[in-house]
Protein backbone atom coordinates (compact mmCIF):
# COMPACT_ATOMS: atom_id res chain seq x y z
CA UNK A 1 0.00 0.00 0.00
CA UNK A 2 0.96 3.27 -0.48
CA UNK A 3 1.64 5.62 2.33
CA UNK A 4 0.26 8.74 0.10
CA UNK A 5 -3.88 9.04 -0.21
CA UNK A 6 -5.59 9.84 -3.13
CA UNK A 7 -8.13 12.46 -2.36
CA UNK A 8 -11.26 11.80 -4.52
CA UNK A 9 -14.58 13.46 -4.92
CA UNK A 10 -17.90 11.21 -4.86
CA UNK A 11 -20.90 11.29 -6.72
CA UNK A 12 -22.43 13.11 -3.62
CA UNK A 13 -19.95 15.88 -3.81
CA UNK A 14 -17.97 14.83 -0.51
CA UNK A 15 -14.58 14.44 -0.54
CA UNK A 16 -12.82 10.98 0.69
CA UNK A 17 -9.32 10.46 0.88
CA UNK A 18 -8.33 6.18 -0.43
CA UNK A 19 -5.29 4.82 0.12
CA UNK A 20 -4.48 2.15 -2.80
CA UNK A 21 -1.70 0.09 -3.98
CA UNK A 22 1.22 1.30 -5.82
CA UNK A 23 -0.36 -0.27 -8.71
CA UNK A 24 -3.15 1.88 -8.71
CA UNK A 25 -1.56 4.63 -8.61
CA UNK A 26 0.78 3.91 -11.28
CA UNK A 27 -2.43 3.28 -13.06
CA UNK A 28 -4.25 6.87 -12.54
CA UNK A 29 -1.46 9.26 -12.46
CA UNK A 30 1.70 7.03 -14.19
CA UNK A 31 2.72 7.41 -17.53
CA UNK A 32 1.58 5.44 -20.49
CA UNK A 33 2.78 1.60 -19.39
CA UNK A 34 0.48 1.61 -16.47
CA UNK A 35 0.28 -1.77 -14.62
CA UNK A 36 -2.42 -3.60 -16.68
CA UNK A 37 -0.37 -3.11 -20.03
CA UNK A 38 2.90 -3.90 -18.25
CA UNK A 39 0.86 -7.01 -17.22
CA UNK A 40 -0.74 -7.61 -20.89
CA UNK A 41 2.77 -7.02 -22.44
CA UNK A 42 4.35 -9.76 -20.07
CA UNK A 43 1.57 -12.01 -21.20
CA UNK A 44 1.69 -11.43 -24.94
CA UNK A 45 5.21 -12.30 -24.49
CA UNK A 46 4.70 -15.65 -22.77
CA UNK A 47 2.07 -16.65 -24.99
CA UNK A 48 2.92 -15.44 -28.76
CA UNK A 49 4.39 -18.23 -30.95
CA UNK A 50 3.47 -20.62 -27.94
CA UNK A 51 1.83 -23.79 -29.10
CA UNK A 52 0.71 -24.90 -25.66
CA UNK A 53 -1.41 -21.81 -25.46
CA UNK A 54 -4.94 -22.52 -27.01
CA UNK A 55 -6.57 -20.43 -30.13
CA UNK A 56 -9.33 -18.72 -28.02
CA UNK A 57 -6.79 -17.44 -25.18
CA UNK A 58 -4.78 -15.89 -28.42
CA UNK A 59 -7.45 -14.34 -30.13
CA UNK A 60 -8.39 -13.04 -26.82
CA UNK A 61 -5.50 -11.62 -25.83
CA UNK A 62 -4.71 -10.13 -29.38
CA UNK A 63 -7.83 -8.13 -28.68
CA UNK A 64 -6.96 -6.99 -25.65
CA UNK A 65 -3.65 -5.69 -27.46
CA UNK A 66 -5.29 -4.07 -30.24
CA UNK A 67 -7.34 -1.91 -27.46
CA UNK A 68 -3.88 -0.73 -26.27
CA UNK A 69 -3.74 2.12 -27.97
CA UNK A 70 -3.41 5.81 -26.38
CA UNK A 71 -6.94 6.99 -28.47
CA UNK A 72 -8.82 3.95 -26.96
CA UNK A 73 -10.74 5.02 -23.58
CA UNK A 74 -9.39 2.79 -21.02
CA UNK A 75 -13.01 1.38 -20.27
CA UNK A 76 -12.67 -0.46 -23.56
CA UNK A 77 -9.03 -1.84 -22.84
CA UNK A 78 -9.92 -2.52 -19.35
CA UNK A 79 -13.23 -4.43 -20.88
CA UNK A 80 -10.87 -6.67 -23.07
CA UNK A 81 -7.86 -7.49 -19.95
CA UNK A 82 -11.68 -8.72 -18.10
CA UNK A 83 -12.05 -11.17 -21.47
CA UNK A 84 -8.25 -12.38 -21.30
CA UNK A 85 -8.94 -13.03 -17.74
CA UNK A 86 -12.07 -14.57 -17.79
CA UNK A 87 -10.01 -17.74 -19.79
CA UNK A 88 -7.12 -17.88 -17.14
CA UNK A 89 -7.74 -21.15 -17.46
CA UNK A 90 -6.43 -21.90 -20.53
CA UNK A 91 -2.92 -20.67 -19.73
CA UNK A 92 -2.79 -23.24 -17.13
CA UNK A 93 -0.72 -25.92 -19.86
CA UNK A 94 2.35 -23.49 -19.77
CA UNK A 95 3.93 -22.12 -16.89
CA UNK A 96 5.22 -18.88 -18.37
CA UNK A 97 1.46 -18.06 -19.58
CA UNK A 98 0.35 -19.02 -16.12
CA UNK A 99 2.66 -17.12 -14.40
CA UNK A 100 1.62 -14.12 -16.66
CA UNK A 101 -1.63 -14.59 -16.09
CA UNK A 102 -1.48 -14.91 -12.41
CA UNK A 103 -0.32 -11.06 -12.58
CA UNK A 104 -2.72 -9.52 -14.80
CA UNK A 105 -5.28 -10.98 -12.58
CA UNK A 106 -3.60 -9.17 -9.69
CA UNK A 107 -3.94 -5.91 -11.37
CA UNK A 108 -7.07 -6.80 -12.75
CA UNK A 109 -8.36 -7.28 -8.66
CA UNK A 110 -6.25 -4.31 -7.63
CA UNK A 111 -8.03 -1.98 -10.41
CA UNK A 112 -11.21 -3.70 -9.73
CA UNK A 113 -11.45 -3.00 -6.08
CA UNK A 114 -9.89 0.82 -6.61
CA UNK A 115 -13.26 1.40 -9.07
CA UNK A 116 -15.43 -0.06 -5.96
CA UNK A 117 -13.84 2.06 -3.24
CA UNK A 118 -14.07 5.00 -6.16
CA UNK A 119 -17.47 4.80 -6.92
CA UNK A 120 -19.02 4.87 -3.24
Amino acid sequence: MSVHACQVTLPDGTQRRVRVTHAVLDFLFGDGQTPSRQAMTALVNATTLNPRVPQPLHAAIDQATRKMGIGVPVDQFIAAVEKVVALAGLAAADEHAATAMRRLERVVQEYRTWARVASR
